[in-house]
């Protein structure tokens, strides 16, 4: 038929690698690791899978307790941690 076929490769979505960039910043940022995927995955469905998002978010606590489902002194540690690595990102 003259058509080449190739291969198809693994389609491997955009949003599914801001939600594992997502998760590794909760870990790293010492999130407890039972609440990782939970946390993570209500980010997502908020629309904030993408860490670079999450200047709009991360220093409103009740939001965050009540939409996402953090502990409260975990909104603490998550507006400390990310405000570092933004600092970071900038150096």
């Amino acid at each position: 038929d003259g058509i080449k076929h190739q291969r198809e490769k693994p389609i491997v979505r955009n949003d599914d690698l801001k939600l594992n960039d997502c998760k590794k910043l909760l870990i790293e940022w010492r999130i407890p690791e039972e609440y990782v995927d939970e946390l993570a995955n209500k980010l997502k469905k908020e629309g904030y899978e993408d860490p670079n998002d999450w200047d709009e978010i991360y220093d409103d606590q009740e939001w965050l307790m009540d939409r996402i489902g953090f502990q409260k002194p975990h909104t603490k540690r998550f507006k400390k941690r990310y405000e570092e690595w933004i600092k970071q990102k900038t150096n």
